[in-house]
């Protein structure tokens, strides 16, 4: 059953557990709380992107430091969202500060890449969150980031885990349109993660 716990120190959403504890889920809020600036999804984007060696964010953007990434995007979008910085744009466009919910972000923790002996290789990692953001993004026709960290890789320690950046509006092809409420709505967007997860999983021969 999931359940929401206050944001730790450092995590920019409250996350949802759910049935799958190597799984986080959360909807990241443009209010960052009294008194401070409020967020935006260039914000969100470059917290992930940008582990290590972060450039200067008012300048246009070097490749991510993050291990890997790429930007998936439903049919029909616009081409100029491949690029992260004109994505996030885009999606405050004349809103003036009327929007309040910026992305859903899923953490998917690789466990079985960092076991001895190893049961699933990177590649194999990378290429199911991938799929997994491939559905999400063309049943919800929303775009998607997926970025890849291995913590140990930078001087860091923790699992191999993948990032899911989902922001909350709808594409066309004339831009972002409506918000998908089934995302905002964090224990049910916790609900479809963990049944998708688990079926992306099981397709590739992981898990049941």
């Amino acid at each position: 059953m999931a359940k929401k716990h206050k944001a730790p120190p450092g995590l920019d959403y409250d996350p949802v557990t759910g049935e799958d504890p190597d799984v986080s889920y959360g909807v990241v809020e443009a209010s960052a709380g009294a008194g401070l600036p409020r967020r935006t999804l260039e914000d969100v984007l470059f917290k992930r992107a940008f582990p290590t060696d972060k450039p200067d964010r008012a300048l246009p953007w070097p490749p991510p430091t993050a291990d890997r990434w790429e930007i998936l995007l439903p049919r029909g979008a616009p081409d100029e969202f491949s690029d992260p910085q004109q994505l996030a744009r885009a999606f405050h466009r004349n809103e003036r500060g009327a929007i309040q919910h910026l992305a859903a972000v899923t953490t998917l923790r690789h466990v079985e890449t960092d076991a001895v002996p190893a049961t699933m290789r990177m590649h194999e990692a990378w290429s199911c969150a991938r799929q997994l953001g491939v559905e999400l993004g063309a049943q919800l026709e929303i775009a998607v980031v997926v970025v890849f960290h291995v913590p140990g890789r930078s001087w860091g320690h923790g699992i191999p885990h993948s990032h899911l950046i989902l922001p909350v509006r709808r594409v066309r092809p004339t831009g972002f349109t409506t918000f998908v409420m089934p995302l905002i709505n964090a224990e049910e967007g916790r609900a479809i993660i963990d049944r998708e997860w688990k079926r992306v999983r099981r397709e590739a021969g992981y898990g049941e």
